[in-house]
């Protein structure tokens, strides 16, 4: 009887182990991910920042009023490219986060997941009578030799 009631307590034990390490493997992708987002926003913030200073060239040219055709096709040309290519990066960015937020998600749903199982356990059903005395046996001896 004492040895199936050992048996399942080191199976506990394995299993929060491995929860434990699980979790740990969660927290780590989470950070990775908040990392991301902060790169994401930067570039985004200095894409923005760049548009806007095209737009405030083009601007100018116009005020200059560019005579000739060439200059104007050649100066709208660069700027639709320019244009385009930041679209292009908006667009990946977007889709960079939407894939970071769909893998949070199943950070958080696997996180649920884990505190429900790790709350519906309870370890002390799994141990005896004279096994809980032995641990604060152990317990008291310890405080009475950090006393010394």
């Amino acid at each position: 009887m004492a040895r199936r009631e050992e048996e399942n307590t080191s199976a506990s034990t394995r299993r929060l182990r491995s929860l434990n390490s699980k979790m740990k493997v969660v927290s780590q992708r989470m950070k990775t991910i908040e990392k991301n987002e902060k790169i994401l926003a930067k570039t985004v913030t200095r894409n923005n920042k760049r548009i806007k200073e095209i737009g405030k060239e083009v601007d100018k040219l116009k005020e200059n009023g560019v005579a000739k055709d060439t200059e104007e096709q050649s100066v709208s040309s660069e700027f639709k490219e320019t244009v385009q290519d930041l679209n292009e990066d908006v667009d990946s960015l977007k889709d960079s986060i939407e894939d970071n937020e769909e893998s949070l998600k199943n950070i958080e749903d696997k996180l649920d997941e884990m505190s429900y199982v790790l709350d519906s356990l309870n370890p002390l059903q799994y141990l005896t009578s004279s096994e809980v005395s032995d641990l604060i046996d152990e317990k008291i001896e310890e405080k009475l030799e950090e006393g010394d």
